[in-house]
């Protein structure tokens, strides 16, 4: 809204006005330029758009519930070893998805296996037991904003040259933190899509974060654009010889004149209206939304149209990757801890098998379309 007055005399012409304020100012939480992409990503804002972008929130959801929401199969001919194992696994998986999805979104997590046993957490455990009668150990999530190095074993005669040897962790105690060190062999190490050699992934957001960052621009511009268009800008005129009270009280009022229901005012008052019809940004938002995914649309937003050919397709596709991921990721990290607890004592001894039930299941004229 913009408020004129009309002056006959000298005194200078007075002008009070509100500019519509740019996308690029108002995504002020982004700490940085939304008008050239950063060199780098810090987590800070990869978990601003986990919390405030609806597409980054329910990718990252999604992939995490899909890899464990059918549970896992356990195969043994051992029933007691296939018993405990299902008990363990049945508050082990929720930690290790709840890691994924952490993994997920800032590029690797750490789960610290809290094994009761009598060694210092700084070296590995030795003399391990039970740590409750309905818990074999317990488990804390610790995201990378807690970890203030990794140690990695650089002694090239190692048997774990390369690996992580160590992790030093910020712990707090009320207003103080402390600095641990943790063994390597205390902790799940999840790691997303790592490039060779490195450690700390790579956040699933990150690859689409400049696509992303424009998403987020231009949807404030829509908002200003659809504001500007429901609420047009009110300049108001007043009389040449209206005095500066006169010019405050109809400027304070001018904050709130397009939600007044009637306003009166004496002769020489003018108002007038400016407002346009901006373009329809629909369609570019649309290519937006898709530009930034890596997921097809009927599954990321659940859009049925009925059973299409290149729906199921689409669906095979990402459930093959998120197989993948179940294989080369999750499944690893599954068989190892348990390996890790028979050798403590902690599980009966025996072979045994871990597998993820299919997601995708094909009929033969299916597997023939695709084939």
């Amino acid at each position: 809204m913009a408020l004129f007055r009309r002056r006959t005399n000298s005194r200078k012409r007075r002008l009070n006005y509100t500019w519509g304020v740019l996308a690029h100012e108002r995504a002020k939480d982004y700490k940085g330029q939304s008008l050239g992409f950063p060199q780098t990503v810090p987590l800070e804002k990869l978990k601003y758009l986990y919390e405030r972008d609806l597409q980054a929130h329910r990718e990252i959801n999604k992939i995490a519930l899909d890899c464990f929401k059918k549970g896992v199969i356990v195969h043994t001919d051992n029933e007691k070893l296939k018993s405990e194992i299902e008990d363990f696994l049945s508050y082990f998986l929720p930690t290790l998805h709840d890691a994924f999805k952490v993994s997920l979104l800032y590029g690797y997590a750490l789960i610290y296996k809290n094994y009761n046993d009598a060694a210092d957490i700084s070296e590995p455990p030795q003399r391990v037991r039970r740590f409750s009668d309905d818990h074999l150990l317990s488990f804390n999530i610790i995201t990378p904003f807690s970890v203030q190095k990794i140690v990695i074993d650089n002694n090239v005669t190692s048997e774990t040259y390369g690996k992580v040897k160590s992790y030093q962790i910020a712990v707090k105690h009320g207003e103080t933190v402390e600095s641990v060190i943790i063994d390597a062999t205390r902790v799940i190490h999840l790691d997303y899509d790592s490039p060779p050699g490195e450690v700390t992934g790579t956040p699933y957001l990150k690859p689409a974060f400049n696509i992303l960052t424009v998403k987020h621009n231009v949807e404030w511009a829509m908002g200003e654009a659809y504001w500007r268009h429901a609420v047009p800008l009110t300049i108001a005129y007043l009389p040449a010889d209206a005095d500066d009270d006169e010019f405050e009280r109809v400027n304070t009022l001018m904050a709130n004149i397009n939600a007044a229901t009637s306003f009166t005012a004496f002769e020489g008052y003018k108002f007038e209206q400016l407002g346009g019809k901006p373009a329809d940004p629909s369609a570019q938002l649309e290519y937006i939304k898709m530009a930034c995914s890596n997921m097809p649309e009927t599954i990321l937003w659940g859009v049925t149209t009925g059973r299409v050919t290149g729906s199921e397709i689409n669906l095979k596709i990402y459930y093959d990757d998120i197989k993948s991921i179940q294989r080369s990721i999750l499944l690893p990290r599954i068989v190892g801890m348990l390996k890790e607890l028979q050798e403590y004592g902690l599980l009966p001894r025996g072979e045994f098998k871990i597998e993820f039930p299919p997601l995708f299941e094909e009929s033969e004229k299916e597997r023939a379309q695709y084939e």
